[in-house]
This record gives structure tokens, sequence and C-alpha cells, in this order.
């Protein structure tokens, strides 16, 4: 609805999609080749939904959505630690499937988040504690890092280009 608002306010005529941060997939850790299956169907969704829609607002034109640039950011590695062996058995395996997903998505790329820490676990205590806003996100700090990673990566990648 966003677009088709700009489309009819203020001149504006002419768009183009230039790419799609993802960052989700924490409460499916321990489901790898399930979410792999499902972000690949997303992807493809995604992309045909965007296209059917940018075509009817625009009367033909895609607008880039067919081969839309999709950034997929990782988990950190120490997301909601629960023990000393949660990073090493769920959030790193996680991860590597995310940095993988390009190799059957394509136009799909990774923005690394995994070492942006939640928490660290204390092995003196046995418990974990906290250095973002909570156990399941980072602090403001942190945010705004990623979220210049984010740009840099979908600069990268040519998105910037007209």
């Amino acid at each position: 609805r966003q677009i088709e608002a700009l489309y009819g306010y203020g001149g504006f005529t002419e768009f183009r999609l230039k790419g799609l941060y993802w960052m989700q997939g924490e409460g499916n850790r321990m489901f790898l080749s399930e979410y792999r299956k499902a972000f690949t169907y997303w992807a493809n969704d995604i992309r045909k939904d965007l296209t059917a829609m940018m075509r009817g607002i625009t009367g033909g034109d895609a607008c880039g959505a067919e081969e839309l640039p999709i950034f997929v950011g990782t988990i950190s590695a120490t997301f909601s630690l629960e023990n000393i062996d949660t990073e090493a058995e769920l959030n790193r395996p996680f991860i590597e499937m995310q940095k993988n997903l390009g190799k059957t998505v394509p136009n799909c790329f990774t923005v690394d988040n995994s070492e942006y820490a939640m928490c660290r676990w204390d092995a003196d205590k046995n418990e974990a504690v906290v250095l973002g806003t909570d156990r399941c996100h980072w602090n403001q700090a942190d945010m705004l890092e990623i979220g210049e990673n984010v740009g840099k990566a979908m600069m990268a990648a040519g998105v910037g280009k007209a």
C-alpha cells in the first residue's frame, strides 16, 4: 500500500526494488533442513508476489522484483544461551545453514551477524550473562553497526547502482 501511495504522490512515477533484508530464524534453530526448504519457497513467493504487485501498480514494469536481491542476517552465535552447549549445538549449525542459503537461492547474500554477542556463558555461575538488551536481542550499539553492515553488503552487491 505504501508503494501504491508513493506512485500517485508527489510525482513518484518510477520505482526500483533494490533489495530485501531478512533477519529471522532464532525460533527455528533446531529445524535446519525444514528452514532451508521453507526459506527457498518464501524467497520464490516473495519475488513472485512483489513482481505481480509492481506490475499491477505500474502497468507492466516489475521494477526489479523478479531478481530481487535478498540479504539474510545470521543469528547471533550467543542467542539465548540456555546452557554451555547451546552455541555449538544449536546456534552455530543454524548460522552455517544461513550462510549457505545463497547456494540454493539465486541472488541471496548473507550478512554475518554471528559474532555480535547477546550473551556469554559464565562457567563459574553456570548461567548466561546478558550483553544485549536481553538474551535474545542485541544492544543499541550492535544494532547500529549491524545496520551499517547491511548497507555495506547491499552496496557491495550493487544494489545502489541505477
